[in-house]
């Protein structure tokens, strides 16, 4: 893989370095927006449900020769919740809403790769092949969303604008691994993929299924499937973080007084991913697990109904 350049690594380390702080600032806004709204009088309520379309957004993994190996496309979920609305006038206002939504992205990975296989008895690593690996992975978070915007009313439409703040509550992965070995006498072999990202253990206590065989002479638990954290450091902390905090902009198209169609966009700016377990699987360096260091964020486009009293 390339070396980073010095640039990349002083905006890594500014936008890492100035993530607290920024989540801080978001819950103050998105706080003091919810009170402001919740002690005017007379606010109005309803509720909403949809489509999401989302992905990763971010940086790929590159193999030795600068080509990228993976990819993050859009995947299918949906949203449902309650809204809170005062207007100021009958043309401003604010609104607020709590969703239960789900986002994340269709996960692939075609290229060099490495396999580790852990002893049956011990759970060490007793072996590690080369090869090529290919994942289909459909990932999907599901978060307690609440975007704070404010609106303005033009006729039958209404455009909205904020922020928002999402509370992860589950996370979950469900796909395959096919894994070709360079060494050719070792048939290619497939590996399920049953992820829970916020409650699977690590390395070979992760193996769902399996059974014991022997490679090069090494006895080694063969898996069959396998949970989130197969590859993994030893730090016990989730790959996905908790908290995600965005920006949401919004297009409404009111059929009458109360029901309404609308388009959504919201993108995340905080990293959703924790670098101590994102780890690479382009290659391994002497022996351990190598970290990626990178800024991936959830973008998302929901389409939706409601209806507000």
């Amino acid at each position: 893989m390339r070396a980073p350049s010095l640039a990349y690594k002083n905006l890594h380390w500014y936008l890492h370095k100035s993530d607290k702080q920024m989540k801080k600032a978001f819950v103050l806004i998105f706080f003091t927006g919810i009170a402001a709204a919740l002690a005017a009088q007379g606010f109005s309520g309803g509720f909403r449900a949809g489509l999401n379309f989302s992905r990763f957004d971010g940086p790929t993994a590159q193999d030795a020769g600068g080509q990228s190996v993976e990819s993050f496309n859009s995947l299918t979920g949906f949203s449902i919740g309650a809204t809170a609305v005062y207007g100021f006038t009958d043309l401003v206002g604010l609104k607020a809403d709590l969703m239960y939504s789900q986002k994340g992205t269709e996960y692939v990975y075609d290229g060099p790769s490495y396999f580790t296989f852990y002893n049956p008895n011990t759970g060490n690593e007793t072996l590690t092949l080369a090869g090529n690996r290919r994942v289909d992975n459909n990932i999907i978070n599901t978060y307690l969303d609440l975007p704070l915007q404010a609106y303005f009313r033009l006729g039958k439409l209404e455009i909205s604008g904020g922020v928002s703040m999402g509370f992860l509550i589950t996370s979950q992965g469900a796909g395959g691994l096919r894994f070709t070995p360079t060494e050719s006498s070792i048939a290619p072999f497939s590996v399920t993929l049953d992820e829970n990202y916020l409650r699977d253990s690590r390395a070979a206590a992760t193996i769902k299924e399996g059974e014991s065989r022997f490679f090069s002479n090494k006895a080694v638990n063969f898996p069959s499937s396998v949970g989130a954290y197969y590859e993994s450091t030893a730090e016990d902390k989730p790959l996905f973080n908790r908290i995600d905090l965005g920006l949401v902009g919004e297009l409404s198209f009111f059929m009458n007084k109360g029901l309404f169609l609308s388009g959504r966009l919201n993108y995340g700016l905080s990293d959703i991913t924790r670098n101590s377990q994102h780890v690479s699987l382009v290659q391994r360096i002497n022996g351990q697990y190598s970290l990626r260091e990178e800024l991936h964020r959830n973008l998302a486009i929901q389409a939706g109904i409601g209806f507000r009293f």
